[in-house]
């Protein structure tokens, strides 16, 4: 029973984070020097989140580090994500130090975007010690805390720390879901790359823009969704809501 509910958890987690990466929710005043997913969580899943015993499940994880895979200007590319508090800051780099400890400084350029318009803040001071989600490509930051910095990804691999100070990842696959059976589910991820996945004994269903569990027959072949896995396994499912728009896919693996 234990091991499901830390499952169910994840899945709740894993869900809340669909609505960040899908829809925007990394600010530049994260409230912690990780990056917490209240802060994260564009749409409010804490409807569902209810153990066996019908006790409220909190989002005490926070995301630390990550890796994930986004269209740039039309081609597929790999990004690092780092979440703390900014320790230094100039125009040149830009200091980090995540939850875990860790500290992590990226060279700063002239094409950095900032913040959601892109534009440089005209006293970079300001930001010495608050908390952002900073995305990078070869130690050179890309982007500095900007709402729908993730948005249109197609791969996601997110490290979290635990109240307790433990780590957890959760992997995002978003795509087009080309078969399912009761034990697998194969996706064609947005950049074009297959992939297919056990699913776990007790995976969580949820539909965009609809309140309360989905069932699992709303899952076929041809259906828009994120894929949530853990331990290698798929533990929850999110359906695009009826009516979106599909995100295009890449003709072949970048």
């Amino acid at each position: 029973m234990l091991a499901i509910l830390v499952k169910y958890k994840l899945a709740l987690i894993g869900a809340a984070l669909l609505g960040a990466v899908g829809l925007g929710g990394v600010g530049m005043a994260a409230a912690s020097g990780a990056l917490p997913l209240t802060a994260l969580t564009a749409v409010n899943l804490q409807h569902a989140a209810k153990g066996a015993a019908g006790a409220r499940v909190r989002f005490t994880e926070r995301v630390i580090h990550g890796s994930v895979i986004l269209n740039d200007t039309g081609s597929w590319v790999a990004f690092t994500l780092d979440a703390g508090r900014v320790t230094a800051i100039s125009a040149s780099a830009i200091t980090l130090k995540r939850a875990d400890g860790s500290s992590v400084t990226l060279t700063v350029s002239a094409s950095t975007l900032w913040g959601a318009k892109g534009g440089t803040p005209k006293d970079l001071a300001k930001l010495d010690g608050r908390a952002v989600a900073v995305l990078s490509r070869n130690g050179v930051a890309v982007h500095v805390g900007g709402r729908g910095m993730l948005r249109g990804y197609a791969h996601a691999s997110l490290t979290f720390l635990t109240r307790g100070g433990k780590t957890r990842v959760i992997q995002l696959d978003r795509g087009t879901v080309r078969s399912v059976s009761s034990t697998q589910i194969s996706l064609l991820r947005a950049d074009g790359v297959t992939i297919t996945m056990t699913l776990a004994p007790h995976v969580h269903y949820h539909q965009a823009g609809v309140k309360g569990p989905a069932q699992a027959s709303a899952v076929t072949p041809g259906e828009h969704v994120t894929l949530v896995i853990h331990g290698g396994k798929v533990i929850a499912v999110r359906i695009a809501a009826q009516g979106a728009t599909p995100a295009a896919t890449a003709t072949s693996a970048q």
